[in-house]
């Protein structure tokens, strides 16, 4: 008797078998073509991320890096998203597999998953990187704006008064309130300082050629301007002595040049320390420049208070042209110990100049060769043939030797260091330690890679003696 067959005649089973391969090949074309693009854009990030361009100290270029990166996080993202999808689509394909071809879905799954993983961290660091790149352009870009716009504001406040025939009033009246006025520039110079020495770690920081060039023009205009303010300023109050003692307000003159020398007096002492690090000296010099330019301009009116009050009291033994004999001996003592408290602290700038230059050519050089030597340690590759092994071994012995006298650098650098530090300005205390601490650590570090390098050259009878001393 033959088979019953279901009504109709047809067996679904092959039409069953048949829906599911379909079903099958549907599924697997759909993973592995999303495992395919999924691994095609993390290789693309991989190599994008491998060689970034170093963060920008640029306002415009940097702001143009992060929003280009912020466009491919939203890439990854959106892979991301793909990556769920496509771990639902490898549940459903393990299904259709075989347990050996489950394995290998899975593995599949595992790798994109780590690597699209490790481009996200990488994406990270690089846009935190980015961020606090704009952050330190930014702060450095408003600080200078910011001052441009003061000093564009102020400019007309310290013009030339041309005008000789003002009363004497209205001349005490402008003396005042250029005063009043040299006091804020005064109260202004840290905030300047301040934006330079942000300016001048931007450039030390830059990493892209073509913000050297931008960054140099930002901080030349800026200290371009500063120092014409400051020159304007001395004109203007020296102008304005002059006229008032023009007017024949000798007392009144008098007084204004003997208030200016005790006020430039406690700034000349050998106690105010002038040490510290390469940019600091700068300034300090730079101001002292500024100073002398002032001084300068006073010995006319010096001179000129002088020759007047000695016409003025000539032959005459009242008790005013007592007191005003008395009054200019001593702004005569005043104004020779102040012209040579000056020179001396030229004298002081400049040694506190070629010790700065001197310390900062040492700390460079310094870390510069001891990158050398430890890339050559860390990755210089070890021949396995005889002829070549004896001279890969004597480069080696070089290099030791070599960490040998940066060790004595090392030496000279911290002895340096404290040298500074024990006649250091205030505002370079932290750097010189910094510098310090860096070179040292830094060494500490190109040490450690020495033995590891050691043991893994090929030779049983390595020259122990090369590693005495570090």
């Amino acid at each position: 008797m033959g088979a019953c067959c279901p009504p109709g005649g047809a067996d679904p089973a092959p039409a069953a078998g048949a829906e599911r391969l379909a079903e099958g090949l549907t599924v697997t074309t759909e993973f592995h073509g999303t495992v395919q693009e999924l691994l095609h854009w993390v290789a693309q990030a991989e190599e994008l991320l491998g060689s970034p361009a170093p963060p920008s100290f640029i306002l415009d270029t940097v702001t143009t890096q992060i929003q280009e990166h912020k466009a491919l996080v939203k890439e990854a993202n959106a892979h991301g998203e793909k990556l769920s999808g496509l771990e639902a689509v490898a549940s459903r394909l393990k299904d259709f597999s075989r347990k050996q071809d489950g394995a290998v879905i899975q593995n599949l799954v595992l790798t994109a998953r780590e690597r699209l993983g490790k481009v996200l961290q990488r994406m990270s660091e690089r846009g935190a990187a980015l961020e606090e790149a704009r952050k330190r352009t930014k702060q450095f870009s408003e600080s200078r704006r910011l001052l441009l716009d003061w000093m564009d504001e102020v400019e007309q406040s310290v013009e030339v008064p041309q005008d000789t025939a003002t009363s004497q009033e209205e001349i005490k009246c402008q003396l005042a309130e250029h005063k009043a006025f040299q006091k804020v520039l005064r109260l202004k110079r840290p905030v300047y300082e301040a934006t330079l020495r942000s300016g001048r770690a931007l450039r030390e920081r830059a990493r892209l050629p073509e913000d050297l060039q931008p960054l140099e023009e930002l901080l030349g205009e800026l200290k371009e301007r500063w120092d014409a303010l400051c020159s304007r300023a001395v004109e203007r109050q020296h102008k304005l002595e002059e006229n008032l003692l023009f007017s024949g307000k000798f007392t009144d003159a008098l007084q204004a040049l003997m208030d200016w020398l005790y006020r430039a007096e406690p700034q000349l002492s050998e106690d105010v320390p002038v040490g510290g690090d390469r940019d600091l000296v700068s300034d300090l010099m730079d101001k002292h420049k500024v100073f002398q330019k002032e001084l300068g301009k006073r010995a006319s009116c010096i001179k000129m208070l002088k020759r007047s009050v000695r016409d003025l009291t000539r032959g005459s033994s009242s008790v005013d042209s007592q007191w005003l004999q008395k009054q200019m001996e001593e702004l005569s003592t005043r104004w020779d110990l102040v012209c040579k408290l000056s020179v001396s602290k030229q004298a002081r700038l400049e040694a506190a100049l070629r010790q700065a230059e001197e310390f900062h050519t040492l700390v460079h050089s310094f870390l510069g060769r001891l990158s050398e030597s430890e890339k050559t340690l860390k990755y210089g590759v070890f021949p396995e043939e005889e002829l070549a092994v004896q001279e890969c071994q004597n480069q080696l012995q070089e290099l030791m030797k070599s960490l040998q006298c940066q060790q004595l650098e090392l030496e000279c650098i911290t002895s340096l260091g404290e040298e500074i530090l024990s006649t250091c300005h205030p505002d370079s205390v932290i750097t010189i330690k910094s510098w310090v601490t860096v070179v040292k650590s830094r060494f500490q570090e190109g040490r450690a890679v020495a033995p590891p390098c050691r043991d893994s050259f090929p030779l049983k009878h390595w020259p122990c003696d090369a590693w005495s001393g570090l």
